[in-house]
C-alpha cells in the first residue's frame, strides 16, 4: 500500500513528521498545511492538508482524514510575485482592506530607513503619505472600476529627511479595498531638472547680456569710426590740407624769405600729419606687437599713459622670452588697453603695475593700479561694466579665468589665467 510520506519530497519528510507527531500529541488538526510532494511523473506539486487523526477506542492512532487541494499554481506565482518584489529597486508596498502593511519590499526600507519589523501590521495612514494615497485612490475608484493612479509628492523619511518620490498606486479589487503601491525616488531626477531649469534660465540672463554686447559693440564700433574721421579730418586732413594751400601760394614773384618760411610751416605741418598718422596706426593696430612682441608693445603702451595721462608705471616679467601666438598676444593686449582706458577713465590712479608669469602649462596676467577702487558686487548692475564683461568673454574664449579683487579707496588687481 501507498504510504503518505512516499509522496512528500525528501527534504519535507522530517518536518511533516514533526507536524503530524504534534498533531497526535494534542489530537488537534492538520490546518491548510502547504506540503511539496511528488505526482505520477515525478513533477513537485505543492498540495495543501486540511484534515485530522483518526483513533481507535483505546486511543491509539489509527490514521488521518483530510482533503488536498492542488495549490501548485498559486505557490508558482506568490513565488514569481516574491522575486519581482524582492529584486525591484522601486519600493513596493501593499495593505490590506484595514489599511494596514502586510508586505514591503527591502528597496522602500532602504529608501525610508524604516526597517520590515517597523512597517509591517503598522497602519498605514500613520506614514507620511499615506492620506496623499488613499485621497488619490478614491479618486481614482470613481470614475475607473480598477483604480489606477501616478502622481509624484514628498515623502519624510525616518532620519527626517525629505525626498521626492513618484508613487504608483493600483487597486486590483482581488481582495476588497486592498492597494499595491509602488514608491520610487525621484530625488535625482528632480535636482536634474531643478539644474536644467537654473541652466536655462542663466542661459537666457547670458543671451541678454550677448544682445546687450552686441549693441554696445556696434555703438562702439560706431564711435571709433567718428572718431577716426575726426582724426583724420581735423588732424591729419586739416594739417596736409593746410600745407597745399601754403605750398600753392608760392609764385614767381615771392621773395626767397617768404618763400623759405612757406616751406618751412608746410614741413612742420607734414611731420605733425606724419605723426598723427603714425599715432593712429599703433592705436590700431601696433607694428611693435607683431615685430617685437607682447612685452614690448606693452611697454609702448605704458610709455604713451605716462606721457599723455601722467600714470607712472612698471613692468614685471619671471622670465624671458615670452613666446606667444600671434592671436593670443594680439587678445592679451586687447584686454591689457582695454583694462588700462578703464583705469584712466575710473580709477584716477597714479601707479600701474603689470606682472606677467608664465611656464610651459600657463600663462598669468595681472594689472594692479592704486586708485580709487570700487564695489565689486556692483559689477552685474553697472552700466558700465560693458568693458570688464567684454574682456571675462575674450578670457573664457581662451579659456581661461578672470579673477577681480578691487577695496574702496585702496586700489584694484585683476588677474587673468589662460593655457599656454
Amino acid at each position: 500500500k501507498s504510504k503518505l510520506y512516499d509522496f512528500i519530497s525528501p527534504e519535507y519528510r522530517p518536518e511533516i513528521a514533526k507536524q503530524m507527531l504534534e498533531v497526535v500529541e494534542r489530537t488537534g488538526t492538520f490546518n491548510r498545511s502547504k506540503i511539496l510532494c511528488h505526482n505520477t511523473k515525478g513533477n513537485d506539486i505543492w498540495l495543501m492538508l486540511s484534515g485530522f487523526p483518526v483513533f481507535t477506542k483505546a486511543k491509539t492512532l489509527k490514521g488521518y482524514r483530510g482533503v488536498f487541494q492542488n495549490i501548485t499554481q498559486r505557490m508558482r506565482d506568490e513565488e514569481k510575485h516574491t522575486l519581482v518584489i524582492n529584486t525591484s529597486i522601486d519600493g513596493f508596498m501593499m495593505t490590506d482592506g484595514n489599511n494596514h502593511i502586510i508586505e514591503v519590499n527591502d528597496a522602500y526600507c532602504q529608501m525610508t530607513g524604516f526597517s520590515q519589523d517597523e512597517l509591517l501590521g503598522k497602519n498605514f495612514i500613520d506614514l507620511d503619505i499615506g492620506e496623499e494615497i488613499l485621497k488619490r485612490n478614491d479618486s481614482s475608484n470613481k470614475s475607473k472600476n480598477i483604480g489606477q493612479e501616478r502622481f509624484e509628492t514628498k515623502h519624510l523619511c525616518k532620519n527626517n529627511q525629505c525626498i521626492d518620490i513618484e508613487i504608483s498606486l493600483n487597486n486590483l479589487n482581488l481582495v476588497e479595498n486592498q492597494l499595491f503601491i509602488f514608491i520610487r525616488d525621484i530625488s535625482e531626477r528632480k535636482l536634474s531638472e531643478a539644474s536644467k531649469a537654473q541652466n536655462l534660465e542663466l542661459l537666457q540672463v547670458h543671451q541678454n547680456k550677448l544682445r546687450n554686447l552686441q549693441q554696445k559693440l556696434a555703438s562702439a564700433e560706431e564711435s571709433e569710426r567718428k572718431k577716426m574721421a575726426e582724426l583724420l579730418h581735423d588732424g591729419i586732413g586739416q594739417n596736409l590740407a593746410i600745407a597745399y594751400l601754403k605750398l600753392s601760394s608760392i609764385g614767381e614773384n615771392s621773395n626767397a624769405d617768404k618763400t623759405q618760411k612757406v616751406i618751412g610751416d608746410s614741413l612742420s605741418l607734414i611731420n605733425n600729419a606724419i605723426k598723427e598718422s603714425r599715432s593712429l596706426t599703433y592705436d590700431l593696430s601696433p607694428p611693435i606687437l607683431y615685430e617685437l612682441g607682447l612685452v614690448s608693445a606693452l611697454k609702448w603702451k605704458l610709455d604713451q599713459v605716462l606721457k599723455d595721462f601722467g600714470i607712472e608705471s612698471n613692468i614685471i616679467i619671471n622670465k624671458e622670452p615670452l613666446s606667444l601666438k600671434n592671436e593670443t598676444a594680439i587678445l592679451v593686449f586687447r584686454i591689457f588697453s582695454e583694462l588700462l582706458n578703464n583705469i584712466i577713465k575710473h580709477a584716477k590712479a597714479s601707479f600701474v603695475e603689470i606682472t606677467i608669469k608664465h611656464n610651459e602649462f600657463m600663462l598669468g596676467f595681472q594689472i594692479k593700479d592704486n586708485g580709487k577702487g570700487f564695489d565689486t558686487n556692483e559689477l552685474s548692475t553697472k552700466s558700465n561694466s560693458f568693458g570688464l564683461f567684454n574682456i571675462r568673454e575674450r578670457i573664457e574664449s581662451l579659456q581661461g579665468k578672470l579673477e577681480i579683487k578691487s577695496v574702496i579707496n585702496q586700489g584694484t588687481t585683476i588677474k587673468f589665467l589662460i593655457p599656454n
